[in-house]
């Protein structure tokens, strides 16, 4: 066999399968598809997807890190917001300034 005949086999295969798939693409209708997806269920924003523990447990693991580059200091700041957002929008705790005279003694 020479070639310039393997080459042109090849191209004329080629050239066969696209345009096959060429046919496919433009002749697809999408029968088989899904006709309506279902819209998914939104999340109840009281209730965040994380909790403050999880950040916690994940800003330790982010502190064992040795190599601390600009990445990292994303990452750890990222985590801090997200820790004071979910923090800030649970439960408040009452905070009360103490007289002096109400210190306990030593």
């Amino acid at each position: 066999m020479r070639a310039t005949s393997i080459i042109l086999g090849v191209a004329k295969y080629a050239c066969t399968r696209l345009a096959d798939h060429g046919c496919r693409v433009l002749s697809f209708k999408g029968e088989d598809m899904a006709q309506q997806t279902k819209p998914r269920a939104k999340p109840d924003p009281a209730q965040p997807i994380v909790t403050v523990e999880d950040i916690d447990e994940a800003l330790v693991y982010t502190s064992l890190r040795a190599q601390r580059d600009d990445d990292w200091h994303r990452w750890a700041d990222a985590l801090l917001d997200q820790r004071n957002r979910i923090a800030r929008s649970g439960p408040r705790r009452e905070t009360r300034v103490m007289q002096p005279n109400e210190y306990p003694e030593r």
